[in-house]
């Protein structure tokens, strides 16, 4: 009867623990690729979107915006643009990183510069890393001899 108390109290202990909340961290460094110091130094503003499991929405660190850390535009963080931290509790299914570089500080598809995507699959780990690369860069809406306030 002990043993069974036991079994019974340990199991009870197993259930609540399965139904605490645990955050999962997604470390993604943010690489340029393909695009030049030059092109680069043309983005104003950079966007991420988070999908999938989870969803999130945000603007990364600009001087544009008055933060004090900048990502876009350039500062000394060419070829590596930094990286963020998302954290979810989401522990299953699929996550997509969606960045979008722009030339202004307006979001629209007409200064849309390059973009990047990484999808990874959310799990029991703790902590995942992941590496996002910026794709081709669109020189005609984003031309790097216009100077933007």
């Amino acid at each position: 009867m002990k043993n069974r108390w036991l079994a019974l109290s340990l199991l009870g202990g197993a259930l609540a623990l399965g139904g605490c909340n645990t955050y999962h961290y997604f470390d993604i460094e943010i690489d340029f690729g393909p695009v030049g110091i030059e092109q680069a130094g043309v983005l104003q503003l950079c966007h991420l979107d988070v999908s999938g499991a989870d969803s999130h929405s945000a603007d990364l660190p600009s001087s544009a915006n008055k933060d004090s850390k900048s990502v876009c535009p350039l500062g000394n963080n060419w070829p590596v643009m930094g990286t963020f931290e998302y954290a979810t509790f989401a522990d299953s299914g699929s996550i997509t990183f969606n960045i979008t570089a722009f030339s202004d500080t307006r979001r629209t598809m007409d200064n849309l510069c390059t973009s990047g995507s990484l999808t990874m699959t959310a799990g029991s780990e703790i902590t995942q890393t992941g590496k996002l690369t910026m794709g081709s860069f669109d020189d005609t809406k984003c031309p790097n001899n216009v100077i933007h306030p």
